[in-house]
């Protein structure tokens, strides 16, 4: 992502955070060049983690979410969140207590195997909504805040349920998601 989007990107997440979900707090484990995470004390023995990872090559992003009963960052990435239906493997085990995924295994019918959930930062969608070719103007404040509010609904919808129902602990999430307006491009 370029310099300029990934400010964009990260300074407009900033803001939808202490508008919408205060309780969640930057924090600084080791992450890569670009990537960002933010804390939320549920309580004393959960700790919830959201990250956002901004593409190296294109103007996109990804969002991870994690969480830890003892307050330390979940540094490993789980393979799989749920049962494989055939039984070909089992949901990914907590490790030291925490665990951190993307949400692509929330998304319905993936396009491709290796779909990733990401969202285009230009055109304020998913990825795999993206209905645009040609010449890419730049990232603007409505597609970004477009693309953070899209990826907070995921979370709110399933991964904290998800993550209320492996730890046995209630999210109080307040927020949500407004009635959506006809998205305009700039």
């Amino acid at each position: 992502m370029r310099r300029p989007a990934q400010k964009l990107t990260f300074s407009c997440l900033d803001v939808w955070l202490r508008t919408h979900l205060p309780e969640f707090v930057p924090v600084s484990p080791p992450l890569p060049p670009g990537w960002r995470a933010y804390a939320w004390i549920v309580a004393p023995d959960l700790t919830v983690y959201v990250i956002i990872g901004c593409s190296a090559s294109e103007e996109h992003f990804v969002v991870e979410v994690g969480w830890s009963s003892s307050g330390q960052f979940p540094d490993e990435l789980a393979g799989h969140l749920l049962p494989d239906e055939f039984g070909r493997w089992r949901p990914h085990e907590p490790v030291n207590g925490g665990l951190r995924f993307r949400l692509t295994e929330f998304v319905p019918n993936p396009p491709r195997a290796s779909f990733d959930l990401e969202w285009d930062v230009i055109l304020g969608t998913r990825c795999d909504q993206r209905h645009a070719d040609g010449p890419r103007p730049n990232a603007t404040m409505s597609s970004v805040a477009a693309c953070i509010e899209d990826a907070f609904e995921i979370v709110r919808q399933f991964a904290f349920p998800y993550i209320s129902h492996r730890t046995g602990i209630d999210i109080p999430c307040t927020w949500e998601r407004a009635p959506s307006l006809p998205h305009r491009r700039q």
